[in-house]
This record gives C-alpha cells, sequence and structure tokens, in this order.
C-alpha cells in the first residue's frame, strides 16, 4: 500500500504542480546539496523517449516535455517523471523504493513485494491507462545531478493483451521533492 500512496503523491506533485521544480538539487547519499538550478547543457543534456506497441507494432511514441527524477528522502524513493507535454495523454511515471542504480522488475502481482509502481496513460490504448503484469526498470547511473536508464513492461488494456511501453532515459535532471524542499 505505501508504495500505492506513493505513486498517487508522485502523480499529484507532478500534475497539479505543473512537474517538479528545477531549482533543487539533492544527493543520492542523502546528503543535501546547495540549492541550485540546473546549469543549461544539464537540462539541455535531459532526454527521454517513451514508445506504445501492441502485439509488437508501434502505435505511438514521443519525447518527454520536462523529464526529471525526484529524489524523496522521507520515503527513500526515486519518481521519474517521463510525461510528454499533454499529461492527460502521455503521462508515463514510476516510482521506485530505492535511491541506487540497479534494476527492480514488476510483476504485477500487487502482492506488495515489488519495490516498483508504474502509471502510463497514452490517448491511443482502447482504455485510460495500461495496467502492467510484467515490467523492469534498470536505472544504470543515478548521481546527485543526472539519471540515466531503461524501462520495458508489458500489460492489458481493458480486456485486450500485447500491449508494451519501452522508454529511454537519460542525463534527467535530480531534483528533491517538494516535500523535502519546504523542510
Amino acid at each position: 500500500m505505501k508504495i500505492i500512496s506513493n505513486l498517487i503523491l508522485a502523480t499529484l506533485l507532478f500534475t497539479a504542480c505543473g512537474g517538479a521544480s528545477s531549482n533543487d538539487a539533492f544527493s543520492a547519499s542523502g546528503a543535501e546539496q546547495k540549492l541550485s538550478p540546473p546549469g543549461a547543457l544539464e537540462t539541455a543534456a535531459a532526454r527521454a523517449e517513451v514508445k506504445i506497441m501492441h502485439n509488437g507494432k508501434v502505435l505511438a511514441s514521443y519525447l518527454a516535455a520536462s523529464p526529471d527524477a525526484a529524489l524523496d528522502k522521507e520515503y527513500q524513493t526515486i519518481g521519474l517523471n517521463l510525461s510528454g507535454s499533454d499529461t492527460a495523454k502521455q503521462m508515463l511515471m514510476i516510482v521506485v523504493e530505492e535511491q541506487k542504480a540497479g534494476v527492480y522488475p514488476l510483476d504485477g502481482s500487487w502482492d506488495g513485494k515489488d519495490k516498483l509502481s508504474v502509471m502510463f496513460i497514452n490517448g491511443v490504448l482502447p482504455t485510460p491507462s495500461l495496467a502492467f503484469d510484467k515490467g523492469e526498470l534498470n536505472i544504470t547511473e543515478l548521481t546527485d545531478k543526472h539519471c540515466s536508464g531503461t524501462f520495458k513492461g508489458t500489460g492489458t488494456a481493458g480486456s485486450e493483451k500485447g500491449y508494451s511501453v519501452e522508454a529511454v532515459f537519460s542525463k534527467l535532471p535530480v531534483v528533491s521533492s517538494a516535500r523535502d524542499s519546504r523542510k
């Protein structure tokens, strides 16, 4: 239940506030850094691409509008925002209950053992969202400034199976969560 509430919290933070603030920096080791906005090169280097497929055929793809990785010290989570410019039709939010690079599987069993929660909404699906039954987040780089990696997941939209989502993200700016910056 904790991971579901974290996913809801992350969704509210990113959608209600228009995305996470890029004015905060946070160290993955847990030590606070001097608050400063990411440099122009760091922001320009951030890239995230998301592909939606059905039975191997690409239905849609988009580049994330303002991708970032929010670290939450209190809950020890990373929230990845890989949403497009229209979050009602292009939203991919991933929350993992860790703050380090690594591979995090998603088995879709909802038994509380997964450390990964995924919320995906896209306008090309027959239902508003995709229910994932399998997936994997691979965070290949996590520093106090950047987060890079991949996500692959499969699932169903309503009663239709065979959907998959692939995301590749690199050099996302790392920011502290809004809750951390209020302290």
